[in-house]
């Protein structure tokens, strides 16, 4: 999903509150996704600047109130990679106020670091990089809370991050055919996205094809999502083939794929940065891993259920049938009591 372009872009400060803290960000959808607890935690504080691609401050913004988009593709951020960059006045006059600093972007022996530890002299800097080592035990945002707290940053800030991430995690789907699940829009479609980043977390199309087809014998509305990636990996007549039985949306932008998400009764799809936004939004979500580990990389959702299988795998290790179960589940009131269950089906 790209940005609008006709879309204006502010190329100025002027007029933005002072972000008392500062995240600054360049990852994919998903991994950006997965910093709006931090953003919440923050927001609790004071003014958050979300500093990245315009279209994924945008959405933080949207997603996360007290957020303030700012784009991140301005010359202004990208100079202070440079070892003697020009100094920016209107950055450097918001920069000099910030109290917290938090970069996805560079190490802290890094010119980008020299330069913003000069021009923000009071803020508290954390350099965090954005995917755990391999040997991480536990979910990628809580690696994001132990750099912090080895930044010296105050404790609070991490529990307020984590009080932010179980709030989120609160009650997540079952997958059993017989549990009761969170109950989704009854008249919204049930959303497909069958594509990812990578071709191996993909979970086979004619898998997705034959989910897509036994919702509807179900009575199921189908919408089926295809990003760039899939326009630019599917050969055409896939593309048409799949027109002319389901109902196709190819989204323009973040802003789009957000409006759709909010309709939506339910949604499957692979370990991808659209599952990870309708997890966070709220849709019940089913998320299909297979060579990726869900201990560190499960969206983060009030309504989720992860299919994974016992360690990595290709991602043909998964029949259809559990998965229809569980978006069967979706739908259904949940029961009074009735744990949540996270193990593979």
């Amino acid at each position: 999903m790209v940005s609008d372009p006709s879309e204006r872009r502010p190329g100025s400060l002027d007029g933005l509150p002072p972000g008392l803290s500062i995240v600054v960000h360049t990852g994919t959808l998903g991994d950006h996704v997965l910093t709006f607890p931090l953003l919440r935690a923050l927001a609790d504080r004071g003014p958050v600047w979300a500093v990245t691609g315009w279209a994924a401050a945008r959405l933080a913004a949207r997603r996360v109130a007290g957020v303030v988009a700012v784009d991140g593709d301005q010359p202004r951020w990208a100079r202070l990679f440079g070892p003697q960059p020009p100094v920016d006045p209107a950055l450097a006059e918001r920069l000099a106020t910030a109290q917290r600093i938090v970069s996805f972007v560079a190490g802290p022996s890094d010119f980008w670091a020299v330069n913003v530890a000069a021009l923000a002299p009071r803020a508290r800097l954390a350099f965090v990089p954005p995917r755990p080592p391999d040997d991480w035990p536990g979910h990628a945002t809580e690696w994001f809370d132990a750099r912090l707290v080895d930044a010296g940053w105050p404790a609070g800030i991490a529990r307020a991050h984590a009080a932010a991430r179980a709030a989120a995690r609160s009650a997540d789907l079952p997958g059993d055919s017989d549990a009761g699940g969170v109950a989704g829009s009854v008249d919204g479609a049930v959303v497909l996205h069958p594509g990812s980043g990578a071709v191996a977390k993909c979970w086979p199309a004619d898998r997705f094809w034959s989910l897509a087809h036994a919702l509807r014998g179900e009575g199921r509305r189908v919408q089926v999502v295809l990003g760039e990636a899939e326009r630019a990996r599917w050969h055409e007549a896939e593309i048409r083939r799949w027109r002319a039985a389901f109902d196709v949306r190819l989204p323009d932008s973040l802003v789009d794929l957000e409006a759709l998400l909010g309709e939506a009764g339910a949604y499957v799809g692979n370990d991808s940065g659209p599952t990870h936004l309708a997890a966070e939004m709220g849709v019940p979500t089913v998320a299909l891993f297979g060579p990726t580990m869900p201990h560190v990389w499960r969206p983060i959702g009030p309504r989720t259920k992860v299919f994974a299988p016992p360690s990595p795998s290709a991602m043909d290790w998964l029949a259809v049938d559990p998965v229809a179960r569980a978006v069967a589940a979706a739908f259904r009131p949940p029961r009074v009591g009735t744990a949540a269950a996270d193990s593979p089906a």
